[in-house]
């Protein structure tokens, strides 16, 4: 926190001058807090319909100027004398009545209502001194029942302060200070239904639906909702009513209608609207001998209450309550806890989300809401936005305190690329200074990955960007720049806050432009804003990109030391939750990218990827549900979570498709390959770009198999050929002029043209000097359920091959035992003795050590009983001399599993649904996420999967992308970790 402690605090305020006029948003001074007082920093409050009632001062004393509010969530900035239940940092909801301790009514279990601090409407000033902590120029500024919570620092009575559970969203629980807690506790606390039991609830504004999810919450079978407005019903639906009634309909009291639907009454009632009609309603509708009625909307002071005493010698039971019958201080923790723990849905009663600046914008809508004609829904809490400590909104100097959610372009599927709306932060990028970008340089993901897929280095100098720099260099360099912009993206995490707010605290800078590539916690917004003292930072945002998008169907998560996913009982519980985040957060930005909320599904025999699918669900429908809550569509779209050990053939083949292939042989990285291995490369094509965007070539034949590349390119050559021999011919100014125009494009396609016939040249010396026309025939025989005996013979000849390298006689002695596992142990002993022979390296037992990884006791899907042996053409068409086609008769699992998704035939018992969360009917977008990696021939997979089905869509993600290499070594790091305890081989 600032050191503001004891100091006159100047902070904006929405100020109400006279009754029903809107209010103006002031400076106001807030003084320190006094003995037994607390001084609060709002981040969210609420508006309810309270508020709207004391501003008009239709029937009440009029008390202005006044700052209303009574709903909020904030954290504590200072004490008074006396305090020492909170201290500074606290996270806190301020409540509009209090807990002295004290008092008889605080002493007693059955009462709520202290003497003390009970709510006093009239009462504008603190109990302390009879004087107001707020001020402009000198002129007192009434506080509203002792909370006045638009403000953005207040001062409340220390015994009308809850403090919270830190890691409770503020922007969710801040409607628990009124009227949610006050009909939830009505039903909980006072009405007390049985599992099982009928409840009616009268009144379905706000308080009568958290009366209604109480119920539901209790068990209760039948929940009846009684209102005059039949639209309401829709909406109630989802707070557990099930059957509805509206007055207006009948001909006969309510009551009675209520009473010959449940034979003789409900169990229980809860009366949320003040009208005494239907208050008498409420009690006469519940059954005699055991009925209970509870009162909690507030009559009109000249009504009356009338019905036959016989109505209370029948023993019924007639209640009222108060805030619920909670005890702020001691019960309110308890309610945050019940959400956090998923009990409690508090997303369902926001209905709206304004900035703090139009505050005037939030009154109207409630007021719309009162006078709403049937059809349209009015119940529930506008949520409003402080400007430093809202869900995505700018700190600072930021100016106007909007909202601000920056979400990437849909592309093709997910992959947010060249579009406005991921160059968001071009806006920041504008202007006539230079810019500096600082990335994450501790996490793979967002360095220099995500914004290298996205701008090129020419296209950022284009901004006017003239450093792109680690976030840890920066902190470290104490060189001032004030004349340059620092735009940051990063990942959300302790590390990346920690280096900022270092940086805020000395600026280097002129201005800071934060952009995060994930949901920022309140307390790291929190961090920022009270960092932030020299209003360096102009803007943040949550710029959902925490992945890097490989192709229009393919994301990948960069995730390093992936090989934790094989050992989950074993790794550090600390280190196995950082994978388990990583993995959910990316998914998480995938679906909030799309703007989508999908329904979850999991491997059942994977233990990581069924912690996965649960920790996604809790983050979608509980942590963050108000933040996926998009337009639902008619099916809703699938998460799949996969573990990649369900296949380890693919990652362990040679790959004859252009793109899988370089990263076989070569390697991509970010779209990137590194040719500085390669003998007599240019000097200007040390790293060359392969991306479907950028390359019309690639584009084309990233899909193709090597034979056909073979071709292709001799084409590609033949049409630069002819362009270079036009430009020869100059003999003209004219001649000159047009080479000139057209000299850019001819150097890109020079370049163009020297990338791919430099990559094929060098794969084909690569298989001709590891033989791998020869080893991958045997692979594919293998992947493809070739005979055993004949799959024997060629393994066994191979590995005698002195001119096969280790690397690919492991491979193949892998892919044997995954696919005769059971069926020749002594032959695969054979082989195993063999390989630890010839390839001292591994004689380690990796090959066994994979078996209990990935063999067949461990799988769901079964890789080799559903492949038919294909009779495989030897004498393929040739293309250029030195390259074949050859054999790829091999599909993933992954084809069968998306198969199985578009024909309805994934099985439940094989794929269990999270939660309460079921499909009805196909889903028209599927996101399959395999823990472990994916590979380039199963995104080629998924390509030809999307354009034979244009009805579905499939994207894949991983947490790596794969080839033979990677995968390996991934075995060999978690072999390692797996010997370090005794009870793992």
């Amino acid at each position: 926190m600032s050191n503001t402690a004891g100091q006159i605090i100047k902070c904006r305020a929405a100020v109400a001058w006279e009754a029903g006029k809107p209010l103006v948003i002031e400076e106001v001074e807030v003084a320190p807090p006094k003995a037994g007082e607390v001084r609060l920093k709002i981040l969210y409050t609420s508006l309810c319909h309270t508020d709207v009632y004391f501003w008009e001062a239709k029937g009440q004393t009029p008390l202005f100027p006044r700052i209303f509010g009574h709903e909020a969530g904030g954290i504590v900035e200072s004490v008074g004398e006396g305090v020492t239940h909170l201290k500074p940092g606290d996270h806190a909801l301020p409540v509009f009545t209090g807990e002295c301790g004290e008092c008889p009514h605080c002493k007693s279990e059955e009462s709520n209502m202290c003497d003390l601090l009970r709510i006093n409407t009239d009462r504008g000033v603190m109990i302390h001194d009879q004087e107001s902590r707020f001020s402009i120029k000198g002129k007192p500024i009434y506080h509203f029942v002792g909370t006045s919570t638009f403000s953005e620092y207040t001062v409340v009575h220390a015994g009308c302060v809850a403090k919270i559970n830190p890691e409770a969203p503020l922007d969710k629980v801040c409607v628990l200070s009124c009227g949610i807690c006050t009909g939830l506790g009505a039903t909980i606390n006072v009405a007390k239904p049985k599992p099982g039991s009928s409840v009616a609830v009268f009144g379905l504004g706000a308080v009568g639906l958290a009366a209604a999810e109480g119920a539901r919450i209790s068990g209760a079978s039948r929940i009846i909702g009684v209102d005059l407005v039949s639209s309401r019903f829709e909406l109630a639906k989802k707070f557990g009513v099930n059957e509805f009634v509206n007055p207006k309909d009948h001909n006969k009291p309510v009551q009675e209608v209520i009473a010959e639907m449940t034979n003789g009454g409900v169990d229980r009632s809860v009366e949320c609207t003040g009208s005494i009609q239907a208050m008498i309603s409420a009690f006469e509708c519940v059954h005699d001998g055991w009925g209970v009625a509870v009162l909690v909307g507030v009559p009109s002071k000249d009504d009356a209450f009338k019905t036959h005493p016989t109505n209370f010698l029948n023993e019924r039971t007639l209640k009222g309550t108060f805030y619920g019958n909670y005890k702020p201080r001691t019960d309110l923790p308890n309610v945050v806890e019940k959400y956090m723990r998923g009990e409690l849905e508090l997303e369902k009663f926001i209905t709206h989300t304004v900035p703090f600046s139009e505050i005037n914008k939030a009154f109207d809508l409630m007021l719309k809401g009162e006078s709403i004609r049937p059809g349209e829904e009015s119940a529930g809490v506008i949520r409003e936005v402080l400007p430093d400590g809202s869900c995505k909104v700018a700190l600072g100097s930021s100016g106007n305190g909007e909202t601000i959610t920056a979400l990437p372009n849909e592309m093709e599927a997910v992959v947010p690329r060249k579009s406005d709306k991921i160059k968001i932060m071009g806006g920041a990028l504008r202007g006539s200074t230079g810019k500096l970008i600082g990335v994450d340089g501790t996490d793979g993901i967002v360095k220099v990955s995500i914004v290298s897929v996205v701008y090129s280095q020419s296209e950022l100098l284009q901004k006017e960007v003239f450093l792109v720099e680690l976030v840890d260099s920066i902190t470290k360099s104490k060189e001032l720049m004030s004349h340059l912009k620092a735009v940051y993206f990063l990942r959300p995490t302790t590390e990346n806050i920690q280096h900022l707010r270092r940086q805020l605290a000395a600026p280097r800078f002129g201005e800071y432009h934060l952009f995060f590539s994930n949901i920022l916690k309140d307390t790291q917004i929190h961090i920022l804003a009270d960092s932030d003292e020299h209003e360096a930072v102009q803007q943040v945002q949550e710029f959902y990109a925490d992945f890097v998008a490989v192709d229009p169907y393919h994301f990948t998560l960069h995730i390093p030391s992936s090989y934790i996913y094989m050992l989950p009982a074993v790794v550090d519980p600390s280190t196995l939750q950082r994978f388990c985040d990583r993995v959910v957060d990316g998914v998480a930005a995938v679906f909030l990218a799309l703007k989508r909320r999908p329904v979850i599904r999991y491997q059942r025999t994977s233990d990581i990827a069924k912690r996965i699918a649960h920790e996604a669900n809790k983050l979608m429908y509980q942590e963050e549900s108000g933040l996926f809550d998009f337009r639902r569509t008619e099916v809703s779209p699938l998460l799949l979570a996969l573990d990649r050990r369900d296949d380890p053939v693919t990652p362990l083949l040679n790959q004859w498709t252009y793109q899988a292939m370089v990263h076989e042989l070569i390697g991509i990285q970010d779209n990137k390959v590194d040719l500085k291995s390669i003998d007599k490369f240019s000097k200007d094509q040390e790293e060359v770009v392969l991306s479907s965007e950028q390359d019309s070539f690639f584009k084309a034949n990233m899909y193709e198999n090597f034979g056909d590349i073979g071709m292709n390119i001799k084409r590609l050559v033949d049409e630069f050929q002819q362009v270079s021999k036009s430009n020869q011919n100059i003999q003209t100014i004219e001649d000159m002029a047009k080479f000139v125009d057209n000299y850019p494009e001819y150097r890109k396609m020079h370049g163009n043209v020297s990338k791919h016939v430099t990559l094929v040249t060098e794969m084909s010396k690569i298989v001709q000097q590891r033989k791998l026309m020869t080893v991958s025939q045997t692979e594919q025989e293998l992947a493809c359920n070739g005979g055993q005996g004949a799959a024997f013979e060629a393994v066994t000849n191979l590995l005698n091959d002195d001119s096969i390298s280790d690397v690919d006689r492991l491979r193949l002695v892998m892919l044997y035992a995954l696919r005769y596992e059971k069926d020749s142990p002594v032959q695969l002993m054979q082989l195993f003795n063999k390989l630890a022979s010839r390839s001292a390296k591994y004689k380690s037992g990796l090959v066994q050590f994979l078996l209990k990884q990935a063999g067949v006791d461990k799988r769901t899907g079964d890789l080799f009983g559903n492949r038919d042996l294909m009779n495989i053409a030897r004498n393929m068409a040739r293309g250029l001399k030195g390259v074949e086609n050859v054999y790829t008769q091999h599909q993933p699992l992954l084809f069968q599993t998306m198969e199985s998704i578009v024909k309805g035939r994934l099985r439940d018992v094989d794929y269990p649904f999270v939660g309460n969360h079921f499909q009805q009917g196909r889903p028209q977008e599927v996101i399959i996420f395999i823990v472990g990696g994916t590979t380039y021939e199963e995104s080629r997979c998924v390509a030809l999967q999307n354009a034979s089905n244009p009805g579905i869509r499939f994207i894949l993600g991983g947490s790596s992308v794969l080839n033979s290499r990677s995968f390996i070594r991934d075995l060999e790091e978690s072999q390692r970790v797996a010997r370090s305890n005794t009870s793992i081989v």
